[in-house]
């Protein structure tokens, strides 16, 4: 009896899971913006933030602005003098205010709606709230 590997099954490129190459994507993007929070000195090389028009799909970034909204799931809209992004953050959302100042640093999907998965704000008065990566 042979034992039977994953593509056996017509799975295709999606593999067992049914998440696509750009899932994999993000998830690396995710796992390198991990890497740099870990890394020593890296924490210097996030806090270098650019607009938000310039935030590339599958990107680890960090980006600052004002959040023009607050989502009921807990995400915002952060806004700068370039454009707006979505914000999600993790299940129990972010205490952050309409009209506030924030840095954010997080990854950007690669999905139909660009949007910027956070694992660090730092909020004006110097606060840091950290999310686990989804």
């Amino acid at each position: 009896m042979r034992a039977r590997g994953r593509g056996e099954h017509g799975k295709g490129a999606r593999g067992k899971g049914g998440r696509g190459i750009a899932s994999g994507a993000l998830a690396a993007a995710l796992a390198a913006g991990l890497l740099l929070g870990a890394a020593p000195g890296a924490e210097a090389q996030q806090r270098i933030p650019q607009t938000i028009s310039a935030l590339e799909r599958n990107a680890v970034v960090a980006t600052e602005g004002v959040v023009a909204r607050v989502n009921e799931d807990g995400g915002f809209r952060l806004r700068d003098e370039t454009g707006e992004i979505e914000v999600r953050v993790g299940p129990d959302g972010a205490p952050v205010d309409l009209g506030e100042r924030v840095a954010v640093s997080g990854a950007v999907s690669d999905g139909l709606i660009r949007e910027l998965i956070a694992w660090r704000i730092e909020r004006a008065d110097g606060t840091v709230l950290r999310f686990p990566p989804r």
